[in-house]
């Protein structure tokens, strides 16, 4: 597959995901609401998108909503500032979610301890 010319439609972005895409939760960074950013994710095929906002999750609720309604997944995701100011930005690792004993309910959570 050859790269597509400036003057060529993009062909196919489905194996591309964004992994540091800023909505406008991020102030003075991001310019485009969540909605708007998985609406042209989705136009342009991508499968995944991760919004990682500065210092904050707060648009995670909208981010949630779009990849619903375009089908494009979310991968929830954070720049954190340290104090020292550098960025360090924070993604979950694949099957943390399954494997962590704070997933689990009940009696697993408490024994994990």
């Amino acid at each position: 597959m050859t790269a597509p010319s400036l003057a060529d439609p993009v062909e196919d972005l489905g194996a591309y995901v964004e992994l540091q895409c800023a909505s406008h939760f991020s102030l003075l960074r991001g310019a485009s609401s969540p909605g708007e950013l998985f609406d042209e994710a989705a136009r342009l095929g991508c499968r995944a998108l991760a919004i990682c906002d500065r210092n904050s999750l707060a648009g995670m609720v909208r981010a949630h909503i779009a990849a619903k309604a375009t089908g494009v997944r979310l991968i929830v995701g954070c720049e954190l500032v340290l104090r020292d100011g550098m960025t360090l930005v924070v993604l979950p690792i694949a099957g943390c979610a399954a494997s962590s004993p704070w997933a689990r309910p009940g009696p697993a959570r408490a024994s994990a301890i």
